[in-house]
Order: structure tokens, then sequence, then C-alpha cells
């Protein structure tokens, strides 16, 4: 009995990911046999905006002070440039620049 719920359980995760629904996108049936790749697109260190472009849009986020500031010359900080995601043929995101600092 424990060994058919345990069956049925994991047979349920596994249709939840091939069977498509409203919201992502379904993966192949297959998709337990196929390595999983990750794509790493250069290892810049350079940013990829300069600080006239990330300080265009500035009405609408809060001053950065100078020990965040600080944080982001000696790279403590976790930041994301030009973000985009796609699912099929519709974007949710585009372009999207986001800076995470400590504490």
């Amino acid at each position: 009995m424990v060994g058919n719920a345990v069956f049925y359980g994991l047979l349920g995760i596994y249709l939840d990911q091939i069977i498509s629904s409203q919201y992502g996108v379904s993966k192949p049936w297959n998709f337990l046999c196929k390595r999983k790749q990750v794509k790493v697109e250069g290892n810049d260190t350079q940013p990829l905006l300069s600080d006239e472009e990330t300080n265009n849009d500035a009405r609408n986020f809060e001053t950065v002070s100078d020990a965040l500031k600080k944080q982001e010359k000696n790279k403590e900080c976790l930041q994301v440039r030009g973000l985009v995601k796609q699912f099929g043929p519709k974007k949710a995101v585009d372009g999207t620049n986001l800076t995470m600092y400590n504490g």
C-alpha cells in the first residue's frame, strides 16, 4: 500500500511537469533522461550600462547612498542587467535591471 502511494505520488508529479497548463511551459515527456544545459555567455566584468544610462529613470527609484555605491564598486552586491525571460512568443520580462545590496 505504501509502495502504491509512492508510485502514484511520483506519477502525479511527473504528469504535472509534462502536461501543459495555463501557466509556465510544459517539459518534454523524456525530460528526466536529458542532461540540463546552462548557457553562460561571457564573463564580462564591465557593467553593461553606464552610470548615465542607469540614472536616466531615477524619478522612479530612491537615491543610492554612498555606502551602497561602495558595495557596487567593490562588487559586494548582486547585479542583474538586461534580464529577459520569454515563454514561447511572449516576453514576460524585457531588459530589467536589478541591484540587491548586502543587509
